[in-house]
């Protein structure tokens, strides 16, 4: 644990001080290698090429034995290894590789592999992967990379003979990892090939996809796995996304022992469609963690009928997320809005620790609203509702929606909410603070006068609790994109005031923790001013009885 800290060049260092560190300290030096040519380097110099690839060996150089004793004096060591030619600026031509296979002196290269890690913008890389592929090797992330045009079939073949490599070498996988790179691709391009996988690998425990490609088929033939746990997608950049179109109509059929252990679901689709999806017979019934992203701007109906669903077939949910607004998607007028009726079919799952909503209107609910759902749910950790609507209506509630859940929420460390920040409400009483708060996030929030509010919210947040602003379904747009979402909606000068009350924010998230630690000062010389003063009175107690015991002229019998 101690050496996990220092950095690779101390490890270094410590690793020559006796004998009884050496084997600890590299151990954890060459536990995780992230530059292939570390490796590639112990059997001799590379030679580099001018366009930034390494062809090979210096001098024509061939590995000899003495090279490969101390190749398998580290190489045995390495339990985690990443080569991702996206990050690196260098690539390994397949000559090299070549020369590391045909001279290799035993058949497992890294015995002690556990994770294998390979992200490669050229399919003929792909085939290198069986250097390091044996069957202890439990987790695989791999990507799938762009096809140049005119080489469908080609580099389709190179995939199928990656995929039937991994299931004859690798049949112990508990962990899958599929990403796909450059613009949105639809999967049923790549779906063969992942059903091929998930159907050879019967030990897989968890399964992570690129956004739109945990699809009916996808789930039909993962339901079969008996240790499956976690079926999710990745909405992050890297992971890659697929077509909208692909899970627009969610309708797997289960078979009776469907998901027997899955306990984390994903899914992408309309809300109508998971709702009949946890209804239907033999669907999953242990789920703890569901996290559920629509395709399009759903109602508050549509919201309440998933919740009672949930509140039907899973009672034991402790994490649940759900955007329930497609950005891409024009914006509707509608008057319907999420209030507590909405809300009100899940307090029957009182086990839920975070909850995550996204709608594109603000909530209708008053001050006693949420002091129902902050006592409905005592044992939240993270609580996001509406806090980033796609509109500039007022809120109805203001920053004392904020105080319920600093009295019956102790375990709260994230909160966002949509309010109406004025100081004309601001309570003048001194609130409960919050216990574990790190993060208050106002989103979209409406703000006149950063001063009161940032006084009123040092006296509510422990230090080094942050407060944030802003979208998170934009987040990675560019000036042009808010632009674009600004014309297609009408809604240019309303983009303008979101930019306005971002700036607001970001100005009481550098004042904030100067006036929490003012606050706490101040609370730690109060606290000490008290303490002498109960010792003053003490003492004077003391001396006011001494006195009077002196007066006493009375007679003492002993």
């Amino acid at each position: 644990m101690i050496l996990s800290y220092n950095d690779p060049a101390t490890n270094a260092v410590c690793a020559r001080v006796c004998r009884a560190w050496c084997d600890p300290v590299l151990n954890v030096l060459w536990g995780e290698v992230s530059d292939l040519t570390l490796l590639f380097r112990l059997l001799g110099p590379l030679w580099q090429a001018d366009n930034g690839e390494y062809a090979g060996f210096s001098g024509y150089h061939t590995p000899g034995e003495r090279d490969w004793d101390r190749f398998v004096r580290y190489g045995s060591r390495v339990r985690t290894l990443i080569y991702d030619t996206y990050k690196k600026s260098t690539t390994i031509r397949l000559e090299l590789f070549d020369v590391f296979a045909r001279t290799r002196p035993s058949l497992w290269m890294l015995p002690s592999l556990k994770e294998l890690t390979w992200l490669t913008n050229d399919y003929s890389q792909l085939d290198a992967t069986v250097l390091f592929m044996h069957e202890r090797v439990r987790k695989l992330a791999f990507s799938i990379p762009v096809i140049p045009e005119g080489y469908v079939a080609v580099c389709l073949q190179k995939l199928n003979s990656f995929c039937e490599k991994v299931v004859a070498r690798m049949p112990n996988i508990t962990h899958l990892d599929v990403r796909v790179r450059g613009p949105p691709v639809s999967a049923q391009v790549f779906q063969p090939h992942i059903l091929y996988l998930i159907r050879g690998l019967p030990r897989l425990e968890k399964i992570i996809l690129p956004m739109y490609w945990v699809t009916a088929e996808v789930m039909n033939v993962a339901s079969k796995l008996q240790n499956l746990g976690t079926l999710q997608f990745e909405t992050v950049k890297g992971q890659g996304e697929g077509y909208r179109s692909d899970v627009e109509c969610l309708a797997p059929t289960f078979s009776p022992g469907s998901f027997p252990a899955l306990w984390d679901l994903s899914l992408n689709g309309l809300l109508s469609d998971c709702t009949n999806l946890l209804d239907s017979p033999h669907a999953p019934s242990n789920l703890t963690t569901i996290a559920v992203h629509s395709v399009v701007m759903e109602t508050a109906t549509a919201i309440q009928q998933f919740f009672e669903c949930l509140a039907r077939n899973c009672r034991g949910l402790q994490e649940l997320y759900v955007v329930a607004v497609d950005p891409r998607s024009p914006l509707r007028r509608s008057e319907e809005r999420i209030t507590l009726q909405t809300l009100a079919p899940l307090f029957a799952c009182a086990k839920l620790k975070t909850l995550e909503l996204l709608h594109e209107y603000p909530m209708n609910m008053s001050q006693e609203d949420m002091e129902v759902v902050a006592t409905k749910w005592p044992l939240l950790e993270q609580l996001k509702l509406c806090s980033e609507p796609f509109t500039q209506e007022k809120s109805t509630l203001t920053l004392r929606a904020l105080l319920p859940f600093a009295r019956h929420c102790p375990n709260l460390e994230f909160l966002g909410l949509y309010v109406d920040a004025t100081a004309a409400d601001l309570p003048l009483a001194t609130p409960p603070p919050f216990q574990r708060l790190r993060r208050l996030s106002l989103g979209l929030s409406s703000l006149q006068e950063p001063g009161p509010v940032t006084i009123f919210l040092a006296r509510l947040c422990p230090l080094g609790c942050r407060v944030e602003s802003g979208a998170t379904w934009a987040a990675g747009w560019q000036p042009e994109g808010w632009t674009e979402f600004g014309e297609k909606n009408e809604f240019t000068d309303g983009v303008n005031e979101w930019a306005r009350r971002c700036e607001m924010w970001e100005e009481v998230d550098r004042m904030l923790p100067l006036l929490v630690k003012a606050r706490l000062d101040d609370r730690y010389k109060m606290v000490e001013m008290t303490r002498k003063i109960e010792d003053l009175e003490a003492r004077n107690s003391v001396f006011v009885g001494t006195r009077q015991i002196a007066k006493d002229y009375g007679c003492v019998v002993c």
